[in-house]
């Protein structure tokens, strides 16, 4: 039964419960599509599409990002060295796999601790600070990595022939 189908989460306030939900069927998801692709098809770009490989190191670090956002902090040096890297081919397939469970395990304890009440305060996104909602943020992580996690699984699949 896939994880919006589960019913209230235990001790979550229900507002998070469908961004948490959603995450939770990415980390059920990862592993499942990339289960025994190769690096090589990883990186296989068909088309004009970015490879498969782009969009799972993608997950891993705009889940980072946003999380940072999300405490209210900026982004480091490392982070924005790790985005300017993340269309380059190269990366283990289980190296990736593993760093993108690792960063959405990692902000779905952070949005479970979310208190209700900073709910609406605010937090600041990119170089250019536009402000949003910390529940805001918390649904837009949901949901743009869920958008990558469904453009990962149509490029495996063609990866795979």
């Amino acid at each position: 039964m896939e994880p919006w189908l589960r019913g209230p989460l235990p001790d979550t306030n229900p507002l998070l419960a469908p961004s948490l939900r959603a995450l939770e069927q990415v980390l059920e998801d990862l592993p499942r599509f990339t289960a025994g692709l190769t690096t090589a098809q990883l990186w296989t770009s068909p088309g004009a599409c970015a490879p498969a490989g782009f969009h799972l190191q993608h997950i891993a670090g705009s889940v980072d990002r946003l999380a940072t956002y999300l405490r209210g902090e900026a982004l480091n040096e490392g982070q924005l060295a790790a985005l300017a890297a993340e269309q380059q081919p190269g990366a283990a397939a289980e190296a990736m796999v593993s760093a993108a469970t690792r960063a959405v395990s990692a902000v779905m304890a952070q949005i479970r601790a979310l208190p209700e009440s900073e709910f609406n305060a605010t937090r600041y996104v990119g170089r250019a600070r536009v402000p949003v909602t910390a529940l805001g943020l918390a649904f837009h992580i949901a949901e743009h990595t869920q958008r990558h996690l469904g453009q990962l699984i149509v490029l495996s699949r063609l990866a795979r022939g």
